[in-house]
């Protein structure tokens, strides 16, 4: 987890765009590891540079009884890589899935 902390705070201190979808027990670890390493991630929110999904919610936003939902899918993660992408600085976009 150390190791994803630094990562983000290094894609975010190179003007990168990241979103993070992990568990709920990852996030508070996450979150934690971020603090600890000195990271003030509250600039990165705001400006929409750095945002942390929950993998379950994410999931239950496409998925269905037989699997996955394609066009589900691409609207949402579209729509927050869209909202990442116009954040970035130059324009890239470092997505992680965990």
């Amino acid at each position: 987890m150390d190791q994803l902390a630094a990562w983000i705070r290094g894609s975010l201190g190179e003007g990168q765009s990241v979103a993070a979808v992990v568990t709920s027990s990852h996030r508070s670890e996450l979150e934690r590891r971020l603090l600890a390493q000195g990271g003030d991630m509250g600039e990165a929110i705001q400006t929409g540079r750095f945002c942390i999904l929950d993998a379950d919610h994410e999931l239950s936003e496409f998925m269905e009884p037989a699997g996955p939902n394609r066009e589900r899918f691409l609207v949402r993660f579209g729509k927050i890589l869209r909202t990442l992408q116009a954040a970035t600085i130059p324009e890239k976009v470092e997505f992680l899935c965990r």
